[in-house]
């Protein structure tokens, strides 16, 4: 009799409690998920929608170059002095000789203003670097801050700005100028000048921005998952990566990328 009752009493109470249980909290479980999930995707969108905007303004900053004629006038200045120079025209020399320096000093007068009218039009922005079709560089940095590795990133700066015909190209992150403690990452927009009046290409611009405006923007939506937040490009390059101290290049990204299928929505 004992045995019966405890066999129902198992049957009918304990194990009916038990899956109610389990299943509540399963739900309760889901519920939580699926509100977690929520709210990152839409601290996310407002994320990528401040990220979106800053890229934008540094793209913009590229375009004006086209436009001013101080710019504009430079670049010629200095493109028709080096296609008179066969032995310099197509190198980019590391030293200037004398017969260059009143040369270089008149075009730096013509792109003066405009370069620094250009570098402090976005807050973040580190540098702006213009190149005429033969690779001599022009600047203005911010606090006096040049990159040591610009003749090793022209040859694939130039290139990029080629085949996007005009448009600005994001470029992944790298090393900048090293401050006075630790290191300081950069990313970069390069783009094409090209003469709207005649479809001439001048040069290139490149603007550089501290990857700590990324970092500004990233940092809440890092404290509310405890995750990591990377931002890529169309190519899968790692533009930020906020759980790599040295935002390298590399990371397996592939899956994710996948799964992304045409670039928009949330995956989990």
């Amino acid at each position: 009799m004992e045995g019966k009752l405890l066999i129902v009493f198992l049957f009918l109470i304990i194990l009916p409690i038990g899956i109610l249980s389990y299943v509540s909290a399963l739900r309760y479980s889901n519920t939580i998920e699926n509100n977690t999930v929520n709210y990152a995707s839409q601290l996310s969108d407002k994320m990528m929608d401040k990220l979106d905007d800053y890229l934008e303004d540094m793209k913009k900053i590229s375009i004006f170059s086209s436009y001013i004629a101080g710019i504009k006038d430079g670049l010629k200045i200095s493109n028709r002095f080096y296609q008179g120079l066969p032995n310099r025209a197509n190198e980019t020399p590391s030293t200037i000789l004398p017969s260059e320096q009143q040369t270089r000093i008149d075009v730096q007068k013509k792109l003066g203003n405009s370069l620094y009218f250009l570098n402090n039009i976005k807050g973040g922005t580190n540098s702006v670097y213009l190149f005429d079709r033969y690779g001599h560089v022009y600047y203005a940095a911010q606090n006096l801050a040049v990159r040591p590795d610009l003749e090793q990133e022209y040859p694939k700066w130039k290139e990029l700005a080629y085949e996007a015909n005009g448009s600005p190209v994001l470029v992944s992150t790298k090393e900048g100028p090293q401050p006075a403690a630790g290191k300081r990452y950069v990313f970069t927009v390069v783009r094409s000048i090209i003469d709207p009046t005649n479809y001439e290409t001048l040069g290139m611009i490149a603007v550089d921005a501290n990857v700590g405006v990324i970092e500004n923007i990233v940092q809440d939506l890092d404290k509310t998952t405890l995750g990591t937040t990377v931002v890529t490009d169309k190519a899968g390059q790692v533009i930020y990566n906020s759980g790599e101290k040295s935002n390298a290049p590399e990371y397996p990204l592939e899956d994710w990328m996948r799964e992304s299928g045409d670039g928009k929505g949330s995956f989990h």
